[in-house]
């Protein structure tokens, strides 16, 4: 699946994408109809293939903290995504807003592993 994302900032262990999650979307299937809306497994999974393309993390996830889903994401409305990575803990930080930044639609840490690690 493409994101069509546009990389809004970037450094080596941090980056702000802004991207609009499409109608069309996989992850709207079945949430719900008549109401599609981004469930939080498939914000997850964005956050976690987003840092693996652009901070070159690990896709595997040992564990999820801090996880907070504040406001619904809707097909067609602009998300920004600020993403950092410390790569010697593996914490993975992430927030989903509107770009105007008034809006979090979702927030927290993952710590990821290595693909050879074991949680």
């Amino acid at each position: 699946m493409t994101y069509n994302e546009k990389v809004l900032k970037q450094s080596d262990n941090s980056v702000e994408i802004e991207f609009t999650p499409a109608e069309d979307w996989d992850y709207f299937d079945g949430h719900f109809p008549g109401f599609k809306l981004l469930p939080a497994l498939a914000q997850i999974e964005i956050v976690i293939r987003l840092a693996a393309k652009y901070l070159r993390s690990a896709l595997l996830i040992q564990k999820a903290k801090r996880l907070k889903f504040s406001s619904i994401i809707r097909p067609g409305f602009p998300v920004s995504l600020a993403l950092s990575y410390k790569k010697e803990t593996g914490a993975l930080g992430f927030t989903m807003k509107n770009p105007e930044g008034n809006i979090i639609y979702s927030s927290g840490t993952i710590i990821i592993g290595a693909e050879n690690e074991r949680a």
